[in-house]
């Protein structure tokens, strides 16, 4: 399939969604994991939207996501190239938000988080504006990585919550859900960061527009199929990240945020 630019490639676009509930999940070289994904999330969540959002894929997964897309609950954006994490979601969030949708959840496509875990964290919206899928809150379940990546991924969330004074327990982790008033508040879209630092910044920018937050355990599974995406540029760009938001955070008029609270399982 051709790539194409970025308006020609939107499918079943609505100026307003039946659904205020969307699922961000951005794709490279993810076939085989798409279909048993959308299958699994409509099956427990048939109102639920999808915005699969494709770097260029070029192992079939783009003719695997133009089937979905036939149903019009499942939505494309279609890019020419790899542009990274960080920039497939902020399209994705303006995306949602021209379409008014009210919760916009991020969602990795390699199967490592469960489809049941997302409709926990749905049936939770009303505790919170911000609903974090936590692997590092009682009664998580077992983290299915490697033992090196399975180190990174808590010293990375340890490093980040102590130095940027943040208290949410999983700050790298990728399941997470954020009310529409929230990311307007916390002007999601100067988040710059290229890769999987995007995560933290996206807290760490939360926290300080005052997000009321609900961290809920998930299991981590392995990645269903293909390789994982991450790479030491993105670990040094977190590194980079986390000491530039400690010598300079994040501020926003004092007028428009509240203390953070936060409401954890």
């Amino acid at each position: 399939m051709v790539a194409l630019p970025l308006k020609q490639a939107e499918y079943r676009i609505q100026e307003s969604s039946v659904s205020s509930l969307l699922l961000l999940i951005p794709t490279y070289n993810e076939f085989g994991n798409v279909t048993p994904i959308a299958t699994e999330l409509w099956a427990l969540l048939p109102e639920a939207h999808l915005l699969f959002v494709d770097d260029g894929s070029t192992d079939g997964t783009r003719e695997e996501l133009a089937h979905l897309a036939r149903d019009p609950r499942c939505h494309l954006l279609l890019r020419d190239q790899k542009r990274g994490l960080g920039d497939a979601y902020r399209a994705a969030f303006a995306w949602g938000l021209a379409r008014h949708y009210t919760w916009l959840c991020q969602m990795d496509a390699d199967g490592s988080h469960r489809p049941q875990d997302i409709a926990r964290l749905w049936h939770g919206r009303h505790a919170a504006e911000l609903l974090i899928g936590s692997r590092h809150v009682a009664q998580a379940g077992p983290i299915a990585m490697s033992p090196a990546r399975r180190a990174l991924s808590f010293c990375g969330s340890v490093l980040a919550r102590h130095l940027l004074k943040l208290p949410i327990r999983d700050v790298t982790g990728g399941c997470n859900a954020w009310h529409r008033d929230l990311l307007l508040r916390m002007n999601w879209q100067d988040a710059g960061a290229g890769g999987f630092a995007i995560q933290i910044e996206l807290k760490e920018r939360a926290v300080r527009a005052g997000a009321r937050f609900h961290e809920t355990p998930i299991h981590f599974l392995a990645r269903s199929r293909g390789r994982s995406k991450l790479s030491r540029r993105d670990i040094h760009e977190a590194l980079a990240l986390i000491i530039r938001l400690k010598t300079k955070p994040t501020h926003f008029h004092q007028a428009s945020v509240s203390p953070p609270s936060f409401f954890s399982l």
